[in-house]
């Protein structure tokens, strides 16, 4: 069964939408891990430190800096990606025009 060219078009935006979707959600849910893994390390961290125990190593440091630039380089990505590849779809076309009605006639005589 064949559809219509505007038909397609609608169908294809579409999947596309939910493509795209797709895609945030995936970024979205690395980010989510991302920052609770994060939150997580800084309270072991805070713990720590509460309990009396040394203060921050270096690799400590160093792991946390490392972690936030991971974090900061999925932020950029999903904000240069996620707009690069979407496409605004193109408008479906035209109708065909009506003809117009012809003119009436009298039938009083």
């Amino acid at each position: 069964m064949a559809v219509s060219q505007a038909v397609q078009a609608n169908l294809d935006a579409v999947r596309q939408t939910q493509s795209l979707l797709k895609s945030v959600e995936a970024g979205l849910a690395v980010q989510t891990q991302m920052i609770a893994d994060q939150g997580m390390k800084i309270a072991a961290l805070q713990a720590q430190i509460d309990a009396g125990g040394a203060p921050l190593s270096a690799d400590d440091l160093a792991a946390l800096a490392e972690t936030n630039t991971d974090l900061a380089a999925v932020n950029t990505s999903l904000q240069a990606d996620i707009p690069a590849n979407t496409t605004t779809p193109a408008p479906p076309p035209a109708p065909a025009p009506v003809a117009a009605p012809a003119p009436a006639t009298s039938t009083a005589s």
